[in-house]
């Protein structure tokens, strides 16, 4: 496990400056520097760091910081992980809102681990009761944002029947251990068939043959995934974006199991269905303001996806949390995060899937 000193080690490199001016087009003909480093907050596969680096030349120096960020495994089971992450970043650098990425290192000469170099954007997490229009804003921004791409990023060919066989997949884990409880498997079977319910009225549709927008999506639009300066709003990690809809985006960052996670909101459907039509509005520039947009079938019909995408994000995160479940009481985990832990217990009690099942399942 890589520690804060051996990331000050790193940091404190001629190479790493080197690499790091290069990134940010410096000057190389530094002659001093001298790099802080302080623990950022760390996801379930990754250790983030935010270093405070100080180059000095002969008539200015330089200050500023960045986040070091090193990998302990794939969620969408990639070989380059980082490398991924890196590409979105590039992709993505001219919208302003996300992290400019500074440099990717594979060469394993300083660490026997590759690390990613990025922009560090200051500001708090985001609220979600004082901070839904600049999340909104910053979303419809992300998802007009198109321009031809030199990388392959993953898109599903169907990504109602992705997400499915992603939750079947996790929730095997969780079938498969003597930490299986009953209960729970009978309410999250519920949610199982509904979202099977919904993959067959999409296939008898032909939904898949329709022209739909797609553009590159983050997938983990959670609120500490967002941070907010002042009237501007960013998005900050792209561990697993595809090419896919605008409603998955959405429907994440409404469904009870992302709002939950960090703060105990959970949304009704009068706040889901304002947001969303805040989203529209935005989305669709051209229209009319002042017009009532509500009953226009592209409403409606965006209005429906989004809320087919909650559903199955609810399945996505009671599976992923049955998973974790077991990997944390196994101590499969490489990172082991207390926070998690006391959530996924949470999670996965029983009054919680139940009031999923009420609103998002039998509707």
């Amino acid at each position: 496990m890589l520690s804060i000193d051996d990331v000050k080690k790193v940091v404190n490199t001629s190479q790493f400056i080197k690499n790091y001016a290069q990134g940010r087009n410096f000057p190389l003909n530094f002659y001093c520097y001298k790099v802080f480093v302080e623990n950022l907050a760390n996801g379930e596969y990754n250790f983030n760091y935010k270093i405070n680096v100080l180059i000095k030349y002969e008539k200015k120096e330089i200050k500023e910081s960045a986040v070091f960020r090193v990998n302990y495994g794939s969620q969408m089971n990639l070989s380059e992980q980082l490398e991924y992450e890196y590409n979105a970043l590039l992709y993505l650098k001219e919208t302003s809102i996300t992290p400019k990425p500074i440099f990717l290192d594979r060469s394993k000469n300083l660490i026997d681990k590759d690390f990613l170099v990025m922009e560090y954007l200051e500001g708090k997490s985001m609220n979600y009761r004082t901070d839904l229009q600049l999340a909104a804003e910053c979303l419809a921004h992300i998802h007009k944002y198109s321009k031809a791409s030199e990388f392959d990023f993953i898109e599903p060919e169907n990504p109602f029947e992705a997400i499915l066989d992603e939750c079947s997949s996790m929730y095997q884990k969780y079938i498969d251990s003597d930490l299986f409880n009953p209960l729970v498997n009978q309410k999250i079977c519920c949610v199982f068939d509904k979202v099977e319910e919904i993959l067959k009225e999409k296939k008898k549709l032909s939904e898949n043959t329709l022209r739909i927008k797609k553009t590159l999506i983050n997938t983990e639009v959670n609120s500490s995934n967002f941070i907010v300066n002042d009237d501007k709003c960013f998005l900050i990690d792209w561990e697993k974006p595809i090419i896919g809809e605008k409603e998955q985006d959405l429907g994440h960052f409404l469904a009870p199991t992302t709002t939950f996670w960090k703060t105990d909101t959970v949304f009704d459907k009068n706040e889901i269905d304002i947001f969303l039509y805040d989203y529209f509005l935005l989305y669709n520039e051209d229209l009319d303001k002042n017009i009532n947009h509500r009953e226009d079938i592209e409403f409606i019909s965006f209005k429906r996806k989004v809320y087919d995408y909650i559903t199955f994000n609810c399945l996505r995160g009671l599976t992923w949390c049955s998973m974790a479940w077991v990997e944390y009481n196994k101590n499969e985990k490489t990172l082991i995060n207390e926070f998690t832990y006391k959530k996924l217990k949470d999670y996965l009690n029983l009054d919680f899937i139940d009031n999923i099942i009420d609103n998002f399942v039998n509707n």
